[in-house]
């Protein structure tokens, strides 16, 4: 074997093309596919065990504004019966509930988040944290619809696991818009790429791959089965 052949299957970033050797095993979802260090748009490296975190707050916009106002509610609540409006006035007192909702509203999206590692995955919302192990997750349910107010055509995103025997449905990830023809609106964020990424390195089945394969496309990532 000549020696540019020997160091093109050793390291498989000299070989962009694909051309080199290739080595291959059989992967589920317990097993994540062999790769190099790279980087995404997560938190950092994504080193040869997987170990990534994927922010999910573009997926829960609306759960920020939700619990904005309900801080700001009981806020006032509390400032109107404790008498501390009647010390500070009105106009102080409202400006002091604006600041608190919105900080409420434009922080709590900033918890969603989805860590994986080698045992399984971490779902964190609200600085609540659950645990699933990879051998439990068998999939993540795409389910696109219709919003309930709006009527606006919606994307729905949900673990399955094999514990829940009975529906087989998991932990909600979140929803974003969609087109009426089930594609990508074209304003997806890079964590969506990143999300679909991480769960197909773990052989972890997308229920719509046709419209991950777009959002990976559009961001140049490399397709589904190939990380």
């Amino acid at each position: 074997m000549n020696n540019a052949a020997h160091n093109t299957a050793d390291n498989p970033a000299d070989d962009p093309a694909g051309t080199g050797p290739r080595t291959s095993r059989a992967t589920g979802p317990g097993t994540s596919r062999p790769h190099a260090a790279a980087t995404d748009a997560t938190d950092g490296p994504i080193g040869p065990n997987g170990t990534a975190t994927v922010r999910l707050g573009f997926l829960w916009r609306g759960a920020g504004w939700a619990l904005g106002t309900l801080t700001g509610l009981l806020l006032a609540i509390v400032l109107a019966e404790s008498g501390t409006v009647d010390r500070l006035g009105v106009p102080p007192s409202l400006l002091l509930v604006t600041v608190a909702a919105l900080a409420v509203a434009l922080a709590a999206p900033r918890t969603f988040r989805l860590r994986a590692d080698e045992q399984g995955l971490t779902l964190t919302r609200i600085l609540l944290s659950r645990r699933y192990r990879w051998q439990d997750v068998t999939g993540l349910e795409m389910d696109f619809g219709e919003d309930s107010e709006s009527a606006a055509p919606r994307l729905a995103l949900r673990l399955r696991l094999a514990t829940t025997r009975r529906t087989g449905c998991g932990p909600a990830l979140g929803t974003l818009p969609t087109t009426c023809d089930r594609r990508p609106r074209g304003t997806e964020p890079p964590e969506l790429a990143d999300l679909f990424t991480l769960l197909d390195r773990h052989g972890v089945r997308l229920d719509a791959p046709h419209y991950a394969a777009l959002v990976l496309s559009a961001h140049g990532r490399p397709p589904l089965g190939r990380h």
